[in-house]
C-alpha cells in the first residue's frame, strides 16, 4: 500500500501577496493613529498661553522692536516702533532694500502679529512643499522672554525623521513610490531687541476764539460827530 493512498495529504492554502499587504498597511494605519494620538497628548501642554500672560501682565503698548530674519544664505533687519499695535516709524529696514532684500518684506511683526503667527501654525501644522509623505512636517520651535513673554525667537525646520507618523509614507514605501528633492529653506525670526518708550503727551484741542468788536473805521466816527451837531442845534 502507497502512502498516498492511505493518508491523503491535506492541502495547505498560503495567502496572497495582495490580502498580505492590505492586512499589513491595516496594522500600519492603527499604529500610526496611535502615535499621532500619544504625540498629541504628549505635546497638549505649550507654553504660548503663559507667555500671552506675561506680555499683558506687562501692559507695553509702545515699544521699540528690532527683528532679524535669518535664512540659509541671507539674514535681514527690521528695526520699527509700534504704539497701540500700529506700526508708526521705521528707523531702518533691509529686508526690503539694499543687498540683503528678501523679494518685498513689507510685513512688521510686532508682538501681537507674532503671537498670532504661532497661534496659527500650531492649530494648523504644515509639511514641506512635497508632502507629509516626502518631506515630513515642519517643525516651529518657539522661545518666549522669560520676563516679558514676547516671542523671542521663531524657528521653523523640517523633520523628515517623522514621516513614518503619516499613512502616506507607508503606502508609499509598500508600492516602491520615490519622493522628489526637498525644496523647503528653513527660516529663523528673532527677536534681538524690544525697548518701552514713552507713551505720547496727548495733543490738546486749540482755545476757542474769544469774540472781538469791529473796529471802528473814520466814516463811522465823522457819521456820529454829524449826528451829535444836528442835535445840538
Amino acid at each position: 500500500m502507497s502512502i498516498s493512498s492511505s493518508a491523503p495529504l491535506t492541502a495547505i492554502s498560503l495567502p496572497s501577496t495582495r490580502n498580505w499587504r492590505r492586512r499589513l498597511q491595516t496594522m500600519l494605519l492603527l499604529g500610526g493613529g496611535l502615535t499621532l494620538l500619544l504625540l498629541g497628548l504628549s505635546q497638549s501642554g505649550d507654553s504660548l498661553e503663559a507667555a500671552q500672560a506675561r506680555w499683558e501682565a506687562a501692559a507695553i503698548a509702545d515699544y521699540r522692536i528690532v527683528v532679524e530674519f535669518i535664512y540659509p544664505y541671507l539674514t535681514c533687519e527690521q528695526d520699527f516702533e509700534v504704539r497701540s499695535q500700529q506700526v508708526t516709524y521705521r528707523h531702518r529696514d533691509t529686508c526690503s532694500t539694499g543687498l540683503s532684500a528678501t523679494g518685498g518684506q513689507t510685513q512688521y511683526p510686532t508682538v501681537e502679529s507674532l503671537f498670532q503667527r504661532i497661534e496659527r501654525e500650531l492649530e494648523n501644522p504644515t509639511c514641506g512643499s512635497n508632502g507629509c509623505a516626502c518631506d515630513g512636517p515642519i517643525q516651529v520651535l518657539t522661545e518666549y522672554d522669560p520676563t516679558l513673554g514676547y516671542p523671542s525667537q521663531i524657528r521653523y525646520q523640517l523633520q523628515p525623521e517623522m514621516r513614518w507618523r503619516y499613512p502616506e509614507f507607508w503606502g508609499n514605501l509598500l508600492s516602491g513610490q520615490t519622493c522628489p528633492p526637498v525644496t523647503f529653506v528653513g527660516q529663523t525670526i528673532r527677536v534681538t531687541s524690544l525697548t518701552r518708550l514713552k507713551p505720547v503727551a496727548p495733543t490738546l484741542a486749540p482755545a476757542p476764539a474769544i469774540p472781538t468788536k469791529p473796529p471802528v473805521t473814520p466814516a463811522q466816527v465823522d457819521g456820529v460827530a454829524a449826528n451829535s451837531d444836528q442835535r445840538n442845534n
